[in-house]
């Protein structure tokens, strides 16, 4: 009977050894999950305000929640297993996704110059420094320019070579003031102003020897009428002189412009012709036959009223009344707008 108490005993110490057992390991088993578990079971918010107190008090920034990983499970990124966003490492709270989210830097491609450089796999590769690049642009900019300048000089400079200045027309005090300064020392009379054209006056037109002496065929006096150089073509009968008379005043008020054109074209006719030579000639030399003379060489030869009256000054002294300046004024614009000069 002891013996079987005995064993009762044993069994009885046995059975609450075991129990006690099964209690500690299910207390401990319950103790090492409770606290996850909890964790999971409680809300988000609350999650995080537990975290944030427990760092306040302990003085640490890192969250002991977001370090909790399950055994068997992959490792995830902080505060997504929860499904919440991040908490800012000083200020401790969830921050907005716009601004969770790390910025992305802006990719920037720096584009090369149209026609000037991009930068190949080597220069990719060791970086392309700016200057580098600030030195190719330039040396590619330097080859365009000089091939641009080779290309300017290549072209033929037609239009726009050289720029003719507007034509200024003179006015009657700068004519009058430039007819008296220039003179020359002498006077005679007869005086070759342009080649095979003589300018005089009556006593020369008068000299049959002299004009024959000269080799005159043509004469053109412009001062004909009876009771001014009357030779007519009856003076020179007998000589190899052709006679053209103009009967003409030397007064202002005398339009003489009107025999510019005719006689002009006449003196051109005779100086066409092979050993030909011409006398204009006046009562004195200076005023009507000089401005019909200065009428030929603008008509004919191109000349401004200024150069024909300085080709013809340079020969022999003329003084055109005023009245016959404002003619030959007239005819200067006349020539300068037809020519595009004016």
């Amino acid at each position: 009977m002891a013996a079987l108490a005995q064993v009762d005993a044993q069994k009885m110490k046995g059975a609450q050894c075991g129990a006690h057992r099964r209690t500690h390991c299910s207390n401990g088993s319950l103790q090492r999950f409770t606290h996850p578990l909890s964790r999971c079971l409680q809300s988000p918010q609350k999650q995080h305000q537990v975290c944030r107190d427990r760092r306040l008090g302990t003085g640490s920034t890192s969250c002991g929640l977001q370090k909790t990983t399950w055994a068997g499970s992959p490792s995830r990124t902080p505060g997504m297993y929860t499904g919440q966003r991040p908490l800012h490492p000083t200020l401790g709270i969830c921050l907005p996704k716009s601004l969770s989210q790390t910025p992305r830097s802006p990719t920037v491609r720096t584009l090369a110059p149209l026609g000037l450089c991009s930068p190949g796999e080597e220069g990719r590769r060791r970086g392309n420094s700016r200057r580098d690049q600030e030195k190719c642009v330039l040396r590619l900019h330097l080859k365009r320019m000089d091939s641009l300048q080779k290309q300017e000089l290549r072209k033929p400079k037609i239009h726009g070579a050289v720029q003719v200045s507007p034509y200024q027309p003179p006015t009657l005090a700068s004519l009058q003031r430039l007819l008296w300064v220039r003179r020359t020392s002498t006077l005679t009379h007869i005086n070759e102003v342009w080649p095979n054209l003589f300018l005089g006056d009556a006593y020369a037109a008068r000299d049959k020897s002299r004009l024959i002496q000269l080799g005159i065929t043509h004469v053109v006096n412009v001062a004909a009428g009876k009771f001014q150089v009357d030779t007519g073509a009856k003076f020179y009968r007998g000589t190899p002189v052709e006679y053209y008379g103009i009967e003409a005043d030397d007064n202002p008020f005398f339009d003489l412009s009107v025999y510019f054109l005719p006689v002009a074209r006449y003196i051109r006719d005779a100086l066409n012709t092979p050993r030909s030579r011409v006398l204009v000639h006046c009562a004195m030399g200076v005023s009507r036959s000089a401005t019909i003379v200065l009428a030929f060489l603008m008509i004919f030869e191109n000349m401004t009223l200024v150069d024909a009256i300085q080709t013809v000054q340079a020969h022999r002294d003329i003084c055109p009344n005023s009245g016959f300046l404002r003619q030959l004024q007239v005819l200067d614009n006349r020539l300068r707008r037809e020519t595009g000069r004016l």
